[in-house]
């Protein structure tokens, strides 16, 4: 602005858009992401999906494909695939990054490092022996 005080421009012709925190999410769809940014993407993902989902609605997302969640008699909407599909990997995977995530946050570093892969931390870490304590205790 001070510049352009400077330069004797009073007024600068804006437009203001409200983009949705879908539109923030899919435009960076395609950049590469660490687990925990996965992770935090699926949470936000999920919280914008669930109540959409039950309303049937599409969602625009401001490019150019929108989102459609629409639920009928013979299909519901799976937020889990969705978020999933959104994020470029399998609700399995979801699923696993999750629960790693709850059960031995530490291991997301490691995985983001390169040093094990989701899968590898599930099966060997010992992650499923955590899993049922955590469900056990009702945090899963």
């Amino acid at each position: 602005m001070k510049a352009c005080h400077k330069l004797g421009i009073d007024e600068i012709e804006a437009e203001v858009k409200d983009y949705s925190d879908l539109f923030v999410i899919e435009s960076n769809r395609y950049r590469q992401k660490t687990w925990e940014e996965k992770l935090k993407e699926a949470e936000a993902l999920e919280k914008l999906l669930k109540p959409m989902a039950k309303e049937n609605i599409k969602i625009p997302t401001g490019g150019k494909k929108s989102l459609t969640l629409q639920k009928s008699a013979k299909s519901k909407v799976d937020v889990r695939e969705e978020t999933a599909k959104s994020l470029g990997i399998s609700h399995d995977t979801l699923h696993k990054a999750k629960v790693i995530a709850k059960a031995k946050p530490e291991l997301i570093k490691q995985i983001d490092a390169g040093k094990r892969t989701v899968h590898s931390a599930y099966d060997k870490e010992g992650v499923e022996g955590e899993i049922r304590q955590l469900r056990q205790r009702g945090f899963i």
